[in-house]
């Protein structure tokens, strides 16, 4: 598989957790989210790239500031954690997940969306057969 072809199946199921998790596309953070997860998947420093230093690149790349980045992708969790399925979100983030807990910090739900798909990656028969 090319870096092309990992990069777009990244896309594509980085897209369909942000939407299983309920953050409506309509906002700035699920795009920001989106770029942030294949961001650090697609990157060789992984994990180590997760954290404050992402902001940066997005923020420029959308014609926006670094804390206009940070807030959009608090709001598209705060949304998810709102009004996204209580199992669903356990099953990513733990048994304290759902409205009743303290939704993650930013990083935390990128590291835990991250470590969601390449669970999956690593569990894709298609991919898997792929590889050899």
């Amino acid at each position: 598989m090319t870096e092309e072809q990992l990069r777009d199946y990244y896309e594509e199921k980085t897209d369909r957790l942000l939407t299983e998790l309920c953050i409506p596309r309509y906002f700035k953070g699920f795009s920001y989210l989106k770029e942030a997860i294949v961001g650090v998947l697609c990157d060789s420093r992984f994990p180590g790239y997760v954290g404050r230093s992402i902001y940066a690149p997005i923020a420029e790349r959308g014609g926006t500031t670094v804390p206009r980045v940070e807030r959009d992708i608090r709001h598209a969790i705060a949304a998810a954690w709102e009004k996204g399925s209580v199992t669903l979100l356990r099953d990513h983030f733990g048994r304290g997940a759902g409205a009743a807990a303290a939704r993650p910090s930013n990083t935390r739900f990128i590291r835990a969306a991250v470590k969601a798909l390449c669970a999956g990656y690593a569990r894709d028969p298609q991919l898997t057969a792929n590889r050899v």
